[in-house]
């Protein structure tokens, strides 16, 4: 079964950096894919939820809150895990973090290696890359 991952950042090289920092995971049956854009975002996933949605928190236009939020309300009872990407010192909400049940919050710039491990650990299995 495929698993899908949204990345969301209107920083176009973030997205490109988190995508490149998966893409070896496409061979595992994981699909990428990435938007700049918060309103685009759930149109993009189309009638299919994605998995693991990793999301900037401040984008023009809609915030990162408003995104998950809209996930949530679109795939309503699909097991999505939700990650926050956060710019250094940004602290979200946390009560509106914890009632989207945001699984994480990631400091940008971000480590590779746990986007890599928070993946794993969201759509469950293991891989070496």
């Amino acid at each position: 079964m495929t698993k899908r991952i949204l990345i969301v950042d209107d920083e176009r090289h973030v997205g490109t950096l988190l995508a490149h920092t998966l893409d070896d995971m496409e061979d595992a049956g994981v699909e990428l894919l990435v938007v700049d854009d918060g309103r685009a975002a759930v149109a993009s996933c189309g009638t299919v939820a994605p998995d693991l949605a990793f999301v900037d928190t401040d984008m023009p236009g809609i915030s990162g809150l408003d995104v998950c939020a809209a996930l949530r309300q679109t795939f309503p009872g699909h097991s999505l895990a939700l990650v926050l990407l956060v710019d250094k010192g940004v602290v979200p909400d946390a009560d509106r973090c914890a009632d989207l049940h945001i699984v994480e919050c990631v400091e940008k710039p971000f480590d590779p290696d746990r986007i890599r491990a928070l993946t794993c650990a969201a759509l469950g299995f293991e891989f070496d890359g």
